[in-house]
């Protein structure tokens, strides 16, 4: 599911969490691409745990540590950027969520 109301990231967790869903990890290019496609959104690692993270398309010279929460951004051709959201910076984007189908 995909929403184009601009969140910060408390925000599209609970949004997610409320829909039985979570933010989209991308494991190949592939993946990536169609979210890119979607627009920017969060991403649901952040870089002080990237251990299960076997896939990564980090802008040049990210991380760069000044941040935890991974952004998926739109007008840098879908590659990640780490954000600080501490001291009251506010950032905020649209925001894909993965959502379990089930059939009837």
């Amino acid at each position: 599911m995909r929403k184009y109301d601009h969140m910060d990231y408390a925000s599209a967790i609970r949004w997610c969490t409320s829909i039985n869903g979570v933010l989209p990890v991308p494991t190949s290019e592939e993946e990536n691409d169609f979210l890119y496609q979607l627009g920017s959104t969060w991403l649901g690692v952040q870089t002080d745990n990237m251990s299960t993270v076997h896939w990564t398309n980090w802008k040049n010279g990210e991380p760069n540590g000044d941040g935890i929460y991974v952004h998926l951004v739109k007008e840098f051709d879908g590659q990640w950027n780490d954000i600080n959201l501490e001291g009251g910076w506010l950032f905020e984007t649209g925001t894909t969520c993965y959502t379990r189908v089930t059939g009837n």
